[in-house]
């Protein structure tokens, strides 16, 4: 196993053992020393993750150009956006880096890098997403509790 996966598996462990609401980190914060690993794949350092309140797991996979959620446990695997190869088209994503779920809208957003843009993908059986913002070099999300989505403009260095 590479160190990129065990990263990437660490960082599962912590989210399914931690719940995020409640988090408080501090500079005396200590992490316990065991955990779980609760699902292992073909993953690697530039993909990332993010969880929903029904502990669902979506998973940003960069290098295949789709988001998948496991459900059910982690039992259940579906392409919930992307999936149609490498491309600029509306149901395309090329190399995505980021994902953040937006509760309120019951949607996905994603860093779509490649094609300079971000898009929302609705979480109720979308076939593609929406553009939100176009000619960005996005490459990291955050949105807080008021809805407000933060980017990351990589070259600008800037949110």
């Amino acid at each position: 196993m590479t160190y990129a996966r065990l990263i990437i598996i660490f960082f599962f462990v912590i989210i399914i053992l931690v719940p995020l609401h409640n988090l408080s980190l501090t500079n005396t914060t200590k992490w316990r020393q065991y955990g779980i690993t609760v699902l292992i794949d073909n993953y690697t350092n530039d993909d990332t993750i993010d969880i929903d309140d029904s502990d669902n797991l979506y998973i940003c996979k960069h290098a295949h150009n789709h988001v998948e959620v496991w459900s059910n446990n982690f039992t259940e695997k579906r392409i919930i956006s992307g999936g149609n190869g490498n491309g600029s088209e509306i149901n395309q994503l090329s190399m995505p880096t980021d994902i953040i779920i937006n509760r309120k809208n019951n949607s996905i957003i994603i860093c779509d890098r490649g094609n300079r843009r971000i898009v929302e993908w609705s979480l109720r059986n979308a076939t593609n997403g929406n553009i939100i913002i176009s000619n960005i070099d996005c490459y990291k999300l955050a949105i807080d509790d008021q809805d407000y989505l933060y980017v990351s403009h990589e070259l600008q260095h800037e949110v």
